[in-house]
């Protein structure tokens, strides 16, 4: 083997008597077969021939407005010399000194573009090109850089497309054929798409045309509409999500067309009232719920304020207040149109899609419990049957006094007294009180109430104060013989 000598080469290696073999000039070598008497290998050297120069320039040019940044290229000489260039879009290198021959140039691949044309100029110097592989071969000939070859590469983006869907649910008929707008912001700049939506509980959809590079963002917000609440946002396929949430929908653009789905409830819009049916009634304060939800507390004689529900039917229900009763409901519309569907608490009322302007008023009307009163008398003593005893009552109502008398004897009751508030404005209950007129050597042993509360009593005066309940309160007096007048 002849090592390598700088300006030369090995241009011939023979061995003598034909013994030589595996000759390689370009590497120097060769394999000698020893054989009788002296055995001679000659190498003939060269002067390496000095190279021709030429010159090439690459330019890099946009194929539509979404290219741009900079793009590597590498390109290789005649020599196999490989020089590595950077080009800006819509700009060229300068002229590239090469060994005159043969040049290849290729560029590095960049997502989300591809090689869509290869120009070179002067004609009649491309030698082969492949656009899949974006690589070119031309001719560079010998010359100053007037007479360079120039090789123009032309990228496009590659694009997909979206599309926008609305989906209604099904109690939202009333938004059938009602267009919805939706701010767009992608690689395209921000415009408006509209979809008009098809049958409740289907969807309907439109493409944007306006093509954009894989790989880009598009965000996509719904506008709002009133009494129309987007429930969900969905993006399929799932992985070109890229953080969607209501009401906006967050795309990657993928190749092949990337839907975005908003889906949307009509609203209506329910109101309730607390009537009071008497005074006892109409200081108070009530709780409700609309379809389950948190308390909404209503003093009498008002409203609450307008509440947004789900088109279709709202479930309302009043809680239970003690001493009060549920006297009737109504539900009505703007015209007095009668809304009521079922039920009393909880009643089922008609919501109509709409806002204020098409509420639906549900109007619970409450009254006070109320009780009656009735005062009995009652005696073991053989000598006390058949004696009248004599009682008067008094209770005061919303400031009017009833007073009242009975005269009974032992074993009968008096008569029921009106209808009494169990409770009074204030939510105090209503003190009733009986006296028993003295008789002579009879005495009050016992005074006992049922269904209500004693709320105080001297046996001594005769004297029982008690409340009533709802229903029949029974004030009952006991009486015993104190002592026997023998005549």
């Amino acid at each position: 083997a002849e090592l390598a000598t700088a300006g030369t080469h090995v241009s011939g290696i023979t061995v003598s008597d034909g013994r030589g073999s595996n000759v390689n000039t370009a590497a120097g070598t060769v394999t000698a077969t020893i054989g009788a008497g002296v055995t001679v290998v000659t190498y003939t050297n060269a002067v390496n021939p000095i190279a021709q120069t030429g010159y090439i320039e690459v330019c890099k040019w946009a194929g539509d407005p979404y290219v741009s940044g900079s793009f590597t290229f590498s390109v290789t000489d005649a020599t196999g010399l490989v020089s590595t260039q950077s080009v800006l879009v819509n700009q060229c290198t300068a002229p590239i000194a090469v060994a005159a021959g043969n040049v290849t140039v290729a560029e590095v691949a960049q997502f989300p573009y591809y090689v869509s044309e290869i120009d070179v100029f002067p004609s009649g110097r491309t030698v082969n090109q492949n656009q899949a592989n974006r690589t070119v071969t031309v001719t560079v000939p010998q010359g100053d850089s007037s007479t360079e070859t120039v090789v123009g590469f032309t990228n496009s983006t590659l694009l997909g497309n979206f599309k926008v869907c609305k989906t209604l649910t099904a109690n939202s008929s009333a938004l059938a054929g009602k267009t919805f707008a939706f701010d767009i912001t992608s690689a395209n700049g921000t415009y408006t798409d509209y979809v008009t939506a098809g049958a409740a509980g289907t969807t309907a959809c439109i493409i944007d045309f306006q093509a954009v590079p894989l790989g880009s963002h598009v965000s996509i917000t719904e506008e709002p509409t009133a009494n129309v609440v987007n429930t969900a946002v969905s993006v399929s396929p799932a992985s070109n999500d890229a953080g969607s949430y209501v009401p906006t929908a967050n795309l990657t653009i993928s190749s092949g067309i990337t839907t975005a789905t908003f889906t949307n409830m009509a609203y209506g819009t329910i109101e309730i009232c607390k009537a009071a049916a008497d005074a006892s009634t109409a200081t108070q304060t009530f709780q409700f719920s609309v379809n389950g939800g948190a308390p909404i507390s209503v003093h009498a004689g008002q409203c609450s304020l307008p509440i947004s529900v789900p088109a279709g039917t709202a479930t309302v229900t009043e809680a239970g207040k003690a001493n009060f009763h549920l006297v009737s409901v109504t539900a009505t519309g703007p015209t007095g149109d009668n809304r009521w569907i079922s039920g009393n608490t909880p009643v089922v009322a008609s919501t109509p899609f709409g806002g204020v302007e098409n509420e639906t008023v549900v109007t619970f009307t409450n009254a006070v419990n109320t009780g009656q009163f009735k005062i009995c008398k009652v005696s073991s003593e053989p000598t006390l049957q058949g004696v009248s005893f004599h009682f008067t009552y008094s209770y005061t109502v919303n400031g009017t006094t009833i007073t009242g008398s009975a005269d009974l004897t032992p074993g009968t009751c008096s008569a029921l007294s009106g209808n009494i508030p169990v409770v009074d404005p204030n939510g105090n209950a209503i003190p009733i009180v009986v006296n028993e007129a003295a008789t002579p050597t009879v005495a009050v042993s016992n005074i006992s109430v049922s269904n209500g509360t004693l709320t105080s009593s001297d046996l001594n005066s005769g004297r029982g104060c008690f409340t009533v309940n709802q229903g029949v309160t029974t004030i009952t007096y006991t009486n015993v013989r104190t002592a026997i007048n023998n005549v």
